[in-house]
Formats: C-alpha cells, sequence, structure tokens
C-alpha cells in the first residue's frame, strides 16, 4: 500500500481553500476502489487560529483530514518541516497551494505513475497546472515527491531555505532533473488559480507572497551565476531574511 500525504498551507483564504478541499474529497470519494490500495490523508496548516478552528471544525469527522495550526510561514522551512516531521506517515509527498483545485481523476491516474516510474520511491513528479497556459511555469512548482528521494538531504532538507517564498521549486528541479529522478506528467491535471491569470483572484495573501519578489530573484540569479543548485550541493551564499508578515 502506497501512503500519500498532502500538504496544503493556508492564510486568509477560507473561500478557495473550501474548494481546494472539496476537490481533493470528491477525487478522493470517486476513487473509492482504487484506495483500498492505497492511502490518503491530507494536512492543513494555518497561521490564524481562527482560520484554524473553522477548519477543524468543519472537517472534524473526516479522519484523514488534519489541522496544524503554525506560528510563522516561510516557504522551505514550511515544507522541509513537515517532510522531517511526517517521514513515517507517507512514502509520497504532495505540496499543493490553497488557491488549486485538483482534478476529479487524479488519484487515479497518479498512483499507477508512481509505481510505473517510481516504485523505489526515489523521484520528484510535477504536476501539471492545466489550466495555466504559459511555458514560463515551473514544471515543480507542484509535485510529488518519494520518501527514499528525501534521503539525499540532510534531516529531508529538500527546498533551499535561502529563499524565503519563491524560486525553490525551480532549485529542486533542476536538481532532481540532473539526476534523472523527475518526471512531468501531463495527465496529472490540476488547477491553479494564479492571479497573474485570473486578476479578479487577487488578494492579500497574493500581495505579501509578491513582496518578496525581488530579493529571492536576485539571490537565485547569484546561485545560479555560481551553478550552486541546492542537492548538487548545500553551500549557503546569505543569510536568512526576516519573516515578515
Amino acid at each position: 500500500m502506497s501512503k500519500l500525504l498532502i500538504v496544503i498551507p493556508s492564510h486568509k483564504r477560507i473561500d478557495k481553500l473550501t474548494k481546494c478541499v472539496q476537490s481533493i474529497i470528491k477525487a478522493k470519494k470517486e476513487n473509492n476502489l482504487l484506495l483500498i490500495d492505497n492511502d490518503i490523508k491530507l494536512i492543513l496548516s494555518f497561521d490564524i487560529e481562527e482560520e484554524y478552528s473553522y477548519f477543524k471544525s468543519l472537517y472534524q469527522y473526516y479522519t484523514w483530514i488534519r489541522c496544524d495550526l503554525i506560528s510563522s510561514y516561510k516557504a522551505p522551512d514550511f515544507w522541509n518541516m513537515y517532510l522531517l516531521k511526517e517521514e513515517n506517515t507517507y512514502d509520497w509527498f504532495m505540496y499543493l497551494n490553497d488557491d488549486t483545485t485538483v482534478n476529479e481523476d487524479l488519484f487515479e491516474q497518479l498512483f499507477p505513475t508512481l509505481e510505473c516510474n517510481f516504485n523505489d520511491y526515489d523521484g520528484v513528479v510535477g504536476l501539471n497546472q492545466a489550466n495555466l497556459k504559459s511555458p514560463t511555469n515551473c514544471k515543480a512548482a507542484f509535485g510529488v515527491i518519494g520518501k527514499k528521494f528525501t534521503e539525499r538531504f540532510p534531516s529531508k532538507q529538500v527546498f533551499c531555505n535561502e529563499f524565503s517564498r519563491l524560486f525553490l521549486d525551480e532549485e529542486l528541479y533542476y536538481f532532481a532533473k540532473s539526476i534523472n529522478k523527475f518526471i512531468y506528467c501531463e495527465h496529472l491535471k490540476i488547477n491553479h488559480f494564479h492571479p497573474a491569470f485570473y486578476p479578479t483572484m487577487k488578494d492579500s495573501t497574493h500581495d505579501s507572497v509578491r513582496r518578496y519578489t525581488h530579493e529571492d530573484r536576485r539571490r537565485f540569479n547569484i546561485r545560479q551565476a555560481r551553478n550552486k543548485v541546492w542537492g548538487n550541493s548545500f553551500d549557503k551564499l546569505f543569510t536568512d531574511l526576516p519573516n515578515k508578515k
């Protein structure tokens, strides 16, 4: 039995997260027969207590959904924390945002794909943001990481914490691809309601993330110029950014 853990951070996006979770519930329900041989767990993580309490109450009867309250959020530290903290609860780790939804057949397509390509859990699979038509999308922006792949990193720190919000997925993609442990799957479809493509979806959470764009891009460009890719080396070039609210 393969165990899939899905982790989603959320901040001031109650309606968007609700739609996201409902799509996961629907996809899971549509594939109940398939999931007899597989297991899905979902963790929703919040840094606002009121939102945590709301969703904990909303999904209290779903034994496979858990809500967590965290004190602060910096993207690589967040994902790395769960990769290490939950290491005995998953074979595959899916990272998503609260402004996404999954297709009904995602799990039906996902588990055979994982088994066929990385039956030893040693790889990364990129998900298709099917509603976004842009060649600039990082193929690892959303994906699934195998537990054996994480063992290449000290304390399973898969995501480079030189960044605050952006470009950590780019370095994951470059490293996994360089060792032939990455595949991008057009048939594994999600929808991402990114404000760059859906202007009416712009909100304060998006604005707060974009505040880090300039500094994260500067760091990414410097790391690229020095041939630094997290995984190939674990050298750090910068001190940590303060975590702005």
